[in-house]
């Protein structure tokens, strides 16, 4: 008994004791084993739907661009072939006697070539004489005759062409005068009265002698 005793008293060799430390006491961590990551499942099915979405998105926005761009192209055509067949479409000048007009000077005769044309109108019934008054400038080069209805301009060409020639132009800005016609006389004109006018201080001198 004594000797067994003493066995079990008996230090077993080769174990060494050493002082406690920081390592001999851990927290659980619930970690089993050695560090290993947990690899995160791959979702295949995932970037599968992903690439489909895609390619959908893609080919809806293509077809989309392909169809606008079509559309857009041919209404750009489409105006260019009808700018050019109204550009190439010519308006037979045709004189209206009843058509109203306004005449408005350009120069610097005060009004006097004005009120000469408006006699050459009335007096050779070439149209209605509203009104004839001096235009909001006295340098204008070159006349014409202006119209706002398009249904005006066979008659704005008629009387362009009794008027010595002058063109005929649509422009709504001429809307003010309240007439089918508006004559804007410049520095040019040679038509009917213009003989009646004398030439405004400074012009027959620029003018070369026949």
């Amino acid at each position: 008994m004594s000797s067994s005793t003493e066995e079990k008293q008996a230090p077993k060799r080769g174990r060494q004791d050493y002082p406690a430390d920081r390592f001999d006491v851990l927290e659980p961590s619930g970690r089993v084993g050695a560090h290993r990551v947990n690899p995160r499942p791959r979702y295949v099915w995932q970037v599968l739907i992903a690439c489909v979405l895609g390619v959908a998105v893609l080919t809806t926005a293509g077809v989309l661009w392909l169809t606008i761009g079509t559309g857009s192209s041919s209404s750009v055509v489409e105006k260019a072939r009808n700018n050019a067949a109204e550009s190439t479409q010519t308006v037979t000048g045709k004189l209206d006697p009843e058509a109203t007009v306004a005449i408005l000077e350009g120069t610097a005769n005060d009004g006097q070539l004005a009120a000469a044309v408006d006699t050459a109108i009335r007096t050779e019934k070439l149209g209605t004489v509203t009104a004839a008054m001096p235009a909001n400038t006295n340098d204008i080069k070159i006349s014409a005759v202006f119209y706002t209805d398009p249904a005006d301009e066979a008659a704005a060409i008629g009387l362009g062409k009794e008027l010595g020639g002058i063109a005929a132009y649509r422009n709504e800005a001429y809307a003010e005068y309240e007439s089918q016609l508006v004559v804007l006389l410049g520095a040019d004109y040679k038509g009917p009265g213009a003989d009646t006018v004398p030439p405004v201080a400074g012009e027959a001198a620029k003018t070369p002698a026949s």
